[in-house]
């Protein structure tokens, strides 16, 4: 483990207050630097593989956001299933606050990571559940940034400050399916979003791969 010497965490707080600063600071600038080849594209999601329904969520627009679209995938063994697609100028603020852009409001009482296999790349994911009476709530999601699925952001973030202040704020685009099933029976749920995640995030790449 390396240990940081008392005499520089005077200079290690002020450089982590200026990326912090930086970071905030190009959240809430109004010009977007979009690097996606095709980002109108991404609206129709009736072309990922297992989707049922999709409409623009116009309505629900706000702290950043500014592309939502909701709907359904195929009923499977249990029902069918919500999902959004939202995208966000403000992207620490959709990270962090992901329940806002599923269905049903939602407190999980555990969250883990995990990945997918798409086409042998390991592409990274957050499996949220919530007990609700006697039925499990169960929130899979995928965030992306910069063209890739990230675990964590601030990392990301910071990376990209640099260009940033040149071009603009990069987005973040997150994709969510969320479901109920019984105490046990919680893969019937994570299965089907797994796969959805999957062809969405092969759908985003390829449309906005240049």
């Amino acid at each position: 483990m390396t240990v940081v010497s008392r005499r520089h965490l005077p200079a290690l707080t002020v450089c982590l207050a200026l990326t912090c600063a930086a970071v905030w600071t190009l959240a809430l600038r109004a010009q977007r630097w979009e690097r996606c080849a095709d980002p109108a594209a991404l609206a129709d999601l009736l072309e990922v593989p297992g989707t049922a329904t999709a409409a623009p969520g116009q309505w629900q627009l706000g702290d950043g956001n500014f592309l939502w679209v909701s709907g359904k995938l195929e009923p499977g063994p249990i029902g069918a299933f919500s999902y959004r697609m939202v995208r966000s100028d403000r992207a620490s603020l959709l990270f962090t606050n992901w329940v806002s852009s599923i269905d049903f409001p939602m407190d999980p009482g555990e969250i883990s990571s995990a990945q997918l296999d798409v086409d042998g790349d390991a592409v990274p994911i957050h499996v949220a559940r919530a007990h609700v009476g006697s039925r499990t709530h169960v929130a899979v999601y995928l965030a992306v940034y910069d063209g890739r699925p990230v675990s964590s952001l601030l990392p990301h973030q910071i990376a990209a400050v640099p260009p940033q202040i040149l071009h603009g704020t990069l987005p973040l685009t997150l994709y969510a399916v969320d479901g109920f099933s019984l105490p046990g029976d919680e893969a019937l749920v994570e299965g089907p979003a797994r796969e959805w995640l999957a062809g969405a995030w092969r759908r985003h790449r390829e449309m906005c791969t240049p």
